[in-house]
Parts: structure tokens; sequence; C-alpha cells
């Protein structure tokens, strides 16, 4: 018997959701990285996500630290 760790079936399942969250974040590449790169602050980010409608991958609006994960992805 196997105590601990992580089994074979969830490390699958997470590499599938880490490859969708990087898929996602490269979606929106084009959308953030400039106004990060014009010296946009998280907030401002935020507001121009949420502003355009597009939701968080579970359907509700952006906060900073998802944005800041957001770009930490890319």
């Amino acid at each position: 018997m196997k105590l601990g760790g992580l089994r074979d079936r969830t490390m699958k399942r997470n590499k599938v959701l880490m490859a969708q969250a990087q898929e996602r974040a490269e979606k929106l590449k084009g959308l953030v990285v400039p106004l990060r790169d014009q010296g946009a602050t998280l907030r401002d980010i935020v507001a121009a996500l949420n502003s355009a409608g597009i939701l968080t991958p579970r359907g509700g609006n952006w906060h900073p630290t998802g944005v800041q994960r957001l770009l930490g992805r890319l």
C-alpha cells in the first residue's frame, strides 16, 4: 500500500490543467503584455480585461492576483 504523495492520475490531471492555463495565457498575451510594457499597473490591466468582458477561467471578474499569475505564466 502506498501512503501519501501524488498518484499517477493526479499528476496527469495536473499536467493537463497546467497546459490549459498556459493556453489561456497565450490567448491573452496580445492584450496583457502591451499594457504592462506601457507601464499599466495590475489594476489597470484588471480594468481593461473586465471592461472588455473577458472572464476568468472560472467565469468571474479579474482581480490583480489573477493578472499577476497570468503574467507569471508568460
